[in-house]
């Protein structure tokens, strides 16, 4: 009994011990950071905008926060958005697309019942954070509005 105990009593202690296990996202820092995440983007249901015009100090851009004023989509070019972007993987979203610290975000839901947060930038480049906690990351060169700045060419650099 005692030996029974004792075991028991460290099996616990070790495990107490161990460290946590951190769980990676393949798709987010891992071996899979080159791909689009697996999704299926449907028909948007409903779409409410929380923020527009929005600046961040850490977005990758150097524009003032008045400048992000005219960044104000509506929710018609937010259900368009969504209608004709790309899915992307994290690495694309990074490294290629033009970064801006000007932003507009807000809520989404999909007619397969998914639902999430979006936030989108002036440079046609967006992210999808699901209610289960997948992120997707898109863009849209097919989206048109007036409110979404023409990217650099890196052509024309040449």
């Amino acid at each position: 009994m005692i030996v029974k105990s004792l075991l028991l009593t460290t099996g616990l202690l070790a495990s107490a011990a161990a460290p946590a296990q951190m769980v990676v996202d393949a798709y987010e820092s891992g071996d899979l950071i080159h791909l689009p995440r697996p999704y299926q983007l449907t028909a948007v249901e409903k779409v409410s905008i929380t923020r527009a015009g929005a600046w961040s100090a850490g977005g990758g851009g150097d524009r003032d926060a008045d400048e992000c004023n005219a960044f104000a989509p509506r929710e018609a070019d937010v259900e368009a958005f969504f209608a004709h972007a790309e899915r992307i993987s994290r690495l694309a979203y990074s490294r290629d697309l033009e970064q801006s610290n000007c932003y507009a975000e807000g809520e989404v839901r999909f007619a397969n019942g998914d639902s999430g947060r979006w936030r989108l930038s002036p440079f046609r480049g967006g992210t999808l954070l699901l209610q289960d906690g997948r992120m997707i990351y898109l863009h849209c060169r097919r989206c048109q509005a007036s409110l979404f700045d023409e990217p650099d060419d890196p052509a024309a650099d040449d």
